[in-house]
């Protein structure tokens, strides 16, 4: 991200919020290339960050848990801030709180036990963080050669075992599906300590709209064994929890069917704010119809603001220094929707098409992601 560029705290800035930000930043280095500062982060106009880093890699000194315990910090740190803005706070205020868990899964098998002095990271733990209750999934043994799956999958399931360290027997696949539930246990002890932390201040839950979300989700061995997140459109990717909260607006949980995406937040933040949209051009969608429909009739919640969200994804990191693809072409999802061809092609028979069409620059296409056919051959299927 660069400096100058428009962020959600330039536009909550403009409606007359202090907005800071707490925890794991990863969106820029600093400005010496190395980690950022608490200067380098206010640039961008998040207030009061507290270095160092966290959550950047599987380095046992950057997790959020284990013998590091930077959530551990990261939850003090906000948990300081709130007590501060009772009744005699300095006006309305927006805090970022960016845990670095459950990202932790990344260090099993390799590192989530790795010695430093007496202290053995998640060693102790083992037993607790081992036996979660979690099954595999349905898919785990789907064969991605024989299901005719792009390729970038395959190479991206050999890329992590080479740099993760691989799954090895049953055993080692229910510990890391365990081991991940149990990162998400974790963490919502430090996410319940702040959400305590509003509540012990009077009045000052109620005044509060709390987001709750995640950057992406984990595949969890789903899909023939595949983890994280990279080379693919699939649910457990892609359908990560978006909660709202407020005691006054939602007395109890509400729940919608209505689309949104993460680029959504940052428009339907500046509405609840009261930020003029005239200097901003969101990408996203404002939500608040849909958050008010929901707050009016949490009984049948139908409000929508959007029938579609467009995804794509191109890792272009899965580099070697020379520039050479370690996930080799066709390795990004390019979605496409051409409403007048969908509408010829499909309405005669009364179809809908979610298309997804794997590309590569240059020319020609990848043999293995467009085949030289027509549309009507190209789109439909039985």
């Amino acid at each position: 991200m660069q400096v100058g560029e428009q962020n959600m705290a330039r536009v909550l800035e403009s409606a007359g919020y202090t907005v800071h930000y707490r925890g794991k930043w990863h969106m820029s280095k600093g400005a010496a290339g190395g980690d950022p500062s608490s200067a380098d982060i206010a640039a961008y106009g998040f207030q009061g960050w507290v270095p160092p880093e966290g959550g950047q890699d599987t380095n046992p000194d950057h997790f959020g848990g284990g013998c590091a315990d930077i959530d551990q910090r990261i939850a003090n740190e906000a948990v300081e801030f709130i007590g501060g803005q009772g009744a005699d706070g300095d006006g309305p205020f927006a805090l970022i709180v960016s845990f670095i868990n459950p990202h932790d899964v990344l260090a099993y098998p390799q590192t989530w036990d790795a010695l430093n002095g007496t202290c053995n990271n998640y060693g102790t733990e083992a037993t607790q963080a081992f036996n979660q209750g979690i099954t595999l999934p349905p898919s785990v043994d789907e064969m991605l050669a024989r299901g005719h799956k792009p390729t970038a999958q395959i190479q991206s399931q050999l890329l992590l075992a080479a740099g993760l360290g691989p799954l090895i027997g049953p055993q080692a696949a229910q510990n890391y599906v365990n081991f991940y539930a149990y990162m998400h246990k974790v963490v919502d002890d430090h996410i319940g300590a702040v959400l305590d932390a509003l509540e012990a201040e009077p009045g000052l839950i109620d005044r509060t709209v709390i987001v709750r979300m995640s950057d992406h989700g984990e595949m969890g061995l789903s899909h023939g064994g595949l983890r994280q997140k990279i080379f693919n459109a699939y649910e457990e990717t892609l359908r990560v929890p978006l909660v709202i909260s407020n005691p006054v607006m939602f007395p109890r949980p509400v729940q919608t069917d209505a689309m949104a995406s993460l680029i959504d937040v940052v428009p339907t933040l500046a509405t609840l704010a009261g930020a003029d949209p005239a200097p901003w051009r969101f990408l996203g969608t404002d939500l608040m119809p849909v958050v008010a429909d929901a707050a009016a009739h949490p009984d049948n919640p139908t409000a929508a603001v959007q029938d579609s969200i467009l995804f794509t994804y191109d890792d272009q990191n899965c580099a070697t220094p020379d520039g050479q693809f370690i996930v080799t072409q066709p390795n990004h999802i390019r979605c496409v929707r051409d409403t007048m061809e969908v509408l010829r092609v499909l309405r005669p028979r009364g179809r809908r098409l979610a298309a997804v069409r794997a590309v590569r620059p240059g020319r020609g296409p990848p043999r293995d992601a467009q085949p030289r056919q027509p549309a009507q051959r190209r789109l439909l299927r039985p």
